[in-house]
């Protein structure tokens, strides 16, 4: 009898965030809904009208028919589900209120040099999404949790920051449980990423596309995969680590251990620390590529990313790339020589074309990708909303 419950209340949850999967995407009436999940016109009634009473949808305005009764479009009220989003990365980091349609509320921003003791700056996040809390103590019943987008390689399973390059001053810093313990909320750590490639599958202006890459080039290399709409981790719960493979078997050490990888070539730094070239950072290359050494940094860097990607879309046949990072100054520039590369090894020229797309980067877009790290948990799993949700915002 015990099992038979369990199962009806996991079908029960599974064909409501169902239903706000798609009414995410865009407002569908009852019978749209019907269409597209296949359950009956009589088990969405039942299922809506309940979503509806328990505030999580709202009703729009009917739409006008030709003939017959006027759809009632329903879509998602925004502030039934709310999340703490948390970037960090070399430069800065920030905590912010999301709520599950993507609108942020900044509640702190602090410079980081990726070498500062983590502790105070752990604090600061707490302090500032207590502070919230305190001025509207009803949001905590439908906070669903904090998600941590920062720089890996990270253990996911107990959210920890392992070692990542430049970020010395938080290495093994076990950042998931700080902020939980604290905050009494779940949390979890993804990397930058891989937050960052399911913030371009909910959010950016291509949510048709279902598998892609996204390639996240700056002070490191990151990558992360979507595969059938949901991020795509390993055996040990980690996404692939696209800037880890080596491009060059007998090249230079990388700080993982290996020779040859595609960060220690590169990775912005590591590109512009070779044979002393006079510029700064990527967007000096960009804006001097009127001067010969600038184009030859740019064609330099095209050939490092072709060979990586090469070798990623023979593993992973995948026809789409974004491009994330500093990468994206002068992304036309950059993506037009990639695109060139790509089409030379005859295996690759006989599929469909790589298409080549900057990553979304709307208002707060880091922020909102560490949010959405719950919200897609939230949403793909039945199990995490039963067993780690405040009781009040369980469904």
């Amino acid at each position: 009898m015990k099992k038979i419950t369990r199962n009806a209340d996991y079908t029960k949850q599974y064909n409501r965030k169902l239903l706000l999967k798609l009414l995410l995407k865009m407002p569908m009436s009852r019978a749209d809904l019907a269409r597209d999940t296949g359950l009956t016109r009589a088990s969405i009634s039942i299922i809506t009208e309940e979503m509806l009473q328990s505030g999580i949808l709202k009703e729009l305005a009917p739409v006008s028919a030709e003939r017959g009764r006027s759809p009632v479009p329903l879509s998602v009220n925004p502030e039934a589900f709310y999340a703490f989003g948390v970037f960090l990365n070399r430069k800065k980091c920030s905590a912010g209120l999301v709520d599950i349609s993507g609108r942020c509320e900044i509640l702190t921003e602090i410079p980081l040099t990726g070498k500062e003791a983590p502790a105070p700056v752990i604090e600061a996040l707490c302090d500032a999404m207590k502070d919230r809390l305190e001025k509207q103590p009803d949001i905590k019943a439908r906070l669903l949790g904090i998600g941590i987008s920062c720089p890996g390689p990270l253990k996911l399973g107990q959210g920890v920051i392992l070692n990542p390059p430049g970020f010395e001053g938080w290495h093994h810093t076990p950042i998931a449980r700080e902020l939980s313990s604290r905050l009494e909320l779940p949390a979890f750590v993804w990397d930058n990423a891989d937050a960052l490639a399911l913030y371009n599958h909910r959010f950016g202006p291509r949510r048709d596309i279902s598998d892609f890459l996204l390639l996240l080039v700056d002070t490191g290399i990151g990558s992360g995969i979507v595969m059938k709409d949901k991020i795509y981790h390993g055996a040990g719960a980690a996404s692939p680590e696209l800037g880890h493979i080596s491009i060059r078997y007998d090249g230079r050490p990388c700080s993982c251990g290996n020779r040859g990888c595609l960060e220690a070539y590169a990775a912005i730094p590591n590109l512009l620390s070779q044979a002393g070239w006079p510029y700064p950072d990527w967007h000096q290359v960009i804006a001097h590529l009127d001067e010969p050494a600038a184009k030859s940094l740019l064609d330099t860097e095209a050939d490092y990313l072709a060979a990586g990607l090469i070798t990623a879309l023979n593993l992973f046949d995948l026809r789409t790339i974004y491009l994330a990072g500093d990468i994206l100054t002068g992304f036309e520039k950059i993506s037009s020589r990639i695109q060139q590369r790509l089409q030379q090894p005859p295996a690759l020229r006989e599929k469909a074309p790589v298409l080549l797309l900057p990553s979304h980067t709307d208002k707060d877009y880091e922020t909102i990708a560490g949010a959405n790290i719950i919200f897609s948990m939230f949403l793909d799993s039945a199990p995490f909303c039963q067993a780690s949700l405040p009781p009040k915002t369980a469904f």
